[in-house]
């Protein structure tokens, strides 16, 4: 009996072609089977390079006719590629702050509508914020066939539902773990990825910082929030990993409606619909979830028959990566979704047939890791992206077949100092104290102990950071997996050892007077200072360096200074107490200065509406709120504040304003505060650009109930990512208040008893107010002082979990913003402690006083500090020239002294009437090393 020669992929080729010419295949099927062909798979080869970005490329995506592949990286830059012919057709910055981590288009808007969202016109592309996660965001999810509707999760455990038409995003639930008390702490889990079936769009799925894929079905929910949306109708998880420490960093749907789950540091998983465990998974093995249910007598009857179906149903496994280094999406390949393809920390791609889980092709993409695939929809062709800053198209065009390396199980992944793997949390803190205790760091070899600990602290750090820095080599943790054990447990591990670790790094010595006022841009990799010198300094504070320093143009002492967003750094505006708001712009030639506005006073504080390079707010002495539109330079009188109708108030009609600050989470709110008792929020959308209203009426009043009618002034506003106000009373504590502690646009003018007394003889209802009033009592943190100068207060923390004060006795305060617990006391300053400044995405403080220097603290001490046993005893320190923050009645008798005296309370000494002169530097002050800052 002859051999029969086995059938080769030409042999299967012809039979096809007979097969569609006699009509026993379809058209159809024929272009499907030719597609999906192995054949091409093992003739894909490097096609082209798309190169212009400055960063590692963290996501890219086609469009719907598969001609235009839109990408976005780390330089925080969308670019929509004709990739055929390698050309840029379009690149603009997406108006984030930081790395972008997903850019898509949406569907049926002829390829103008991308999310952020980003709209392109023949004018241009105009980018707007849809909604904001408390932490990264590293998904979103369209609704297939919905130009308006998409979905997206964070790190916060929030998932989001956002319509274009009317753009509003939906809060749809926090993910929370499944309940055993048996497990790590996770308050809520962290969300890496969220897809939507495509078969059934009401169906999505979501996936992060546990073993479990939750799917939902957005039917369920409930649009007047009536009901609790956060119950999946299904969970899918290998029956292995139930109960283990492991997270998920890619989704991925079939056209089938199969669901692809990538596990970090482990494998990759193919489910059917039939595979799930049901709304309520067994939480831990199925045995020992059984026998429990059994001894307390509970009926988990379905839970068991889940349990056992998910042992019988085994999910396809795909093997041979390595996914522990970054957050890496996982995909489908093939018109039919044929084949199973993922990057690796090996630099390569892997590629799997769906159906059997046989690795088929294994390609080199990158020096470092792959992080993206995407398949083209029509064709054969992928494109790929990494570290690297570039993008690679692979098409099958090779001549001869590829074959498998035979050494797959030893690709390693390429070193990386600054990347650390996917492991839990408590394993990232073991292995970072085991570091200090050894005195050295295997990831940075050679180098001395102390350099070491300070890497990794930082790395630590990063992994608690709000959003990521730029990084143009691809270096700030960007796409990289960040599994902390929640965002809640990373902040209460904090609070226990990173601010106890607080150190005195460095100082940044320049200015020639007190440093009244310091900011990180948005990067966190220059800090901005304003002295009484008058002089504004550009510092790159981590080596100490000044990069720039120029004449403010101000002539008095500077109070605060600020970059406006999305300005690379070039944009500042400042106020001081000259009155005078000012805008500095920095070039190549110099800085340039303008006066913008003009308080009678000294002009404290502004406030920038987050996310505009354009818009601010100022508030000064003379009781005037203005707003400032930088395109046309026009200052807006909104209003003058007036104390609230009391008879017993005589004396505040001369009293101005501290304090200003805007809601990051509605910009459409501020908040303003001085010398009296209340904190007044404003809704701008409230005032009529054509004067026709008075605006001067707040929608909102902040008080605590004892200190109502007290004769008290604010000296200190600042708002946290959850809308929470921090109040700073001089003379008196700081106090935290949420939206429902408000009295409303007509708080209780008096003291609670009375206003009831005169409540009830009126004959009027203040029922509601006094019921606010009493019940809803603010977090109060006491202990420092607040006597001698206006003071700012601050959150620090990712989740703003702490609250940090100065102080006159020249100590920093930090307490728990939960409870108001103090945790750390800091000598700061010989003198007064005023300004501390928390950075964007790090645990490091910036800090300065009455002293001529700043100070960095870094959580870089080896042993925990402890709290100071004579807090009682800290007495402000002597300083001749400052003056207390009084009541209105001593401020008034200490103003007309000092002017019968011929002299000013400011600290230079300069003369009176300087004080309200206007500044002669409209062309700006000399500018010195414009060139080593853009250097």
């Amino acid at each position: 009996m002859t051999n029969r020669r086995a059938r080769t992929s030409v042999d299967k080729a012809v039979v096809d072609v007979w097969q569609r010419e006699v009509g026993e295949l379809s058209t159809r099927n024929f272009a499907h089977r030719l597609a999906a062909s192995e054949d091409l798979v093992l003739r894909l080869e490097l096609d082209k390079k798309l190169e212009k970005h400055r960063g590692c490329v963290n996501t890219v995506n086609f469009n719907a006719d598969g001609d235009i592949l839109v990408s976005g990286s780390d330089d925080r830059r969308v670019i929509l590629w004709d990739w055929e012919t390698g050309h840029a057709k379009l690149s603009f910055q997406s108006g984030h702050v930081s790395n972008v981590f997903q850019a898509k288009f949406m569907p049926y808007t002829d390829d103008r509508s991308l999310v952020r969202h980003a709209q392109i016109s023949e004018r241009g592309v105009e980018t707007k914020l849809l909604a904001k996660h408390q932490g990264r965001a590293h998904k979103l999810a369209i609704e297939p066939g919905s130009p308006h509707i998409l979905y997206t999760c964070g790190e916060d455990g929030l998932v989001q539902h956002i319509d274009l038409r009317t753009g509003t995003a939906t809060e749809l639930f926090t993910c929370h773990p499944i309940n055993d008390s048996r497990r790590y702490p996770l308050e809520v889990i962290g969300l890496n990825a969220i897809v939507i079936d495509p078969r059934n769009p009401n169906l999505f799925a979501i996936a992060g910082s546990d073993e479990y894929t939750r799917l939902y079905d957005i039917r369920k929910y409930k649009w007047d929030a009536s009901t609790d949306f956060g119950q999946p109708t299904d969970h899918f998880c290998p029956p292995h990993l139930s109960d283990e420490h492991v997270g998920i960093t890619g989704l991925a749907f079939s056209d089938q409606s199969e669901l692809l789950v990538s596990y970090g540091g482990e494998f990759i998983y193919l489910f059917t619909r039939d595979m799930g465990l049901g709304p309520n998974p067994v939480p831990s093995s199925p045995l020992s979830a059984c026998s429990e249910a059994s001894e307390m007598g509970l009926d988990h009857s379905a839970a068991s028959a889940s349990a056992k179906e998910a042992m019988e149903a085994i999910p396809q496994v795909y093997k041979g990566h390595r996914n522990c280094e970054t957050v890496k999406g996982v995909s489908f390949f093939g018109p039919k979704s044929e084949y199973v393809a993922s990057g690796s920390d090996c630099g390569r791609i892997f590629i799997w047939k769906k159906k059997g889980g046989e690795l088929v092709r294994v390609m080199e993409a990158d020096k470092r890791t792959v992080n993206c695939i995407e398949s083209h929809p029509h064709t054969m062709v992928l494109a790929s992206s990494g570290i690297e800053n570039d993008i690679k198209i692979w098409t099958p065009k090779a001549i001869d077949k590829a074959i498998l390396p035979t050494n797959i199980e030893q690709f390693k992944p390429n070193s990386r100092g600054w990347m650390l793997p996917v492991i839990r949390p408590q394993d990232l803190m073991l292995r970072l104290f085991s570091m200090q205790r050894r005195g050295g760091s295997p990831e940075r070899n050679g180098e001395n102990s102390s350099a070491a600990s300070r890497e990794l602290l930082e790395l630590i750090w990063t992994f608690n950071a709000n959003s990521d820095a730029s990084s143009d080599d691809g270096g700030d943790l960007s796409g990289k997996m960040r599994f902390r054990g929640g965002e809640d447990w990373t902040a209460s591990f904090t609070a226990f050892d990173f601010v106890l670790r607080l150190e005195l790094d460095k100082k940044l010595e320049k200015h020639r007077g007190c440093v009244n006022t310091l900011s990180f841009n948005a990067d966190g990799d220059i800090l901005v200072s304003g002295s009484d010198d008058r002089q504004v300094i550009l510092w790159d504070w981590e080596t100490g360096h000044a990069k720039l320093s120029f004449q403010s143009g101000h002539v008095n002492n500077v109070f605060q200074a600020k970059f406006m967003p999305y300005t690379d750094d070039r944009s500042l505006v400042t106020c001081a107490l000259d009155g005078q708001v000012r805008h500095a712009q920095i070039s190549e030639r110099g800085v340039e200065t303008k006066l913008l506005a003009k308080h009678q006073g000294r002009a404290y504080k502004l406030a920038i509406e987050p996310g505009s390079p354009h818009i601010l707010y100022t508030c000064g002495e003379d009781r005037l709120v203005q707003h400032i539109d930088l395109r046309t330079g026009t200052a807006t009188k909104l209003f003058t504040c007036h104390p609230i109708n009391d008879s017993r108030r005589r004396l505040l009609h001369l009293i101005g304003l501290n304090a200003i600050a805007i809601d990051p989470r509605n910009p459409n709110l501020f908040a303003i505060a001085g010398f009296d008792e209340y904190t007044r929020l404003y809704d701008i959308r409230k005032y009529k650009w054509d004067a026709s209203t008075d605006f001067g009426q707040p929608t909102d009043h902040f008080c605590p109930p004892h200190l109502i009618d007290e004769y008290v002034g604010i000296t200190g506003l600042a708002f946290s990512d959850q809308s929470e106000l921090l109040v700073s009373y001089g003379k008196e504590c700081i106090y935290l208040f949420t939206q429902d502690m408000g009295l409303g646009p007509n708080p209780v003018p008096s003291s609670l008893l009375s206003a009831c007394s005169e409540a009830s003889e009126m004959g009027l209802d203040h029922s509601a107010a006094t019921a606010s009033a009493k019940e809803a009592i603010p977090q109060v943190y006491k202990g420092h002082r607040n006597f001698y100068t206006v003071k700012g207060v601050s959150f620090v923390g990712p989740k703003s979990v702490y609250v940090a004060s100065g102080s006159d006795c020249g100590q920093i305060f930090i307490w728990e913003k939960k409870d108001g617990e103090l945790v750390r006391v800091m000598e700061a300053d010989k003198h007064v402690v005023n300004c501390i400044e928390s950075h964007p995405h790090t645990m490091v403080l910036a800090s300065s006083g009455i002293e001529s220097n700043i100070k960095i603290w870094s959580p870089t001490a080896i042993d925990k500090a402890i709290l100071p046993t004579n807090i009682e005893q800290f007495d402000p320190k002597s300083r001749s020239r400052m003056f207390p923050v009084s009541g209105p009645q001593d401020l008034m008798l200490r103003l007309s002294s000092l002017q019968r005296q011929g002299s000013s309370p400011d600290r230079n000494g300069e003369n009176s009437s300087a004080v309200n002169s206007d500044a002669s530097s409209d062309d700006g002050g000399d500018a010195s090393g414009p060139e080593d800052f853009f250097s």
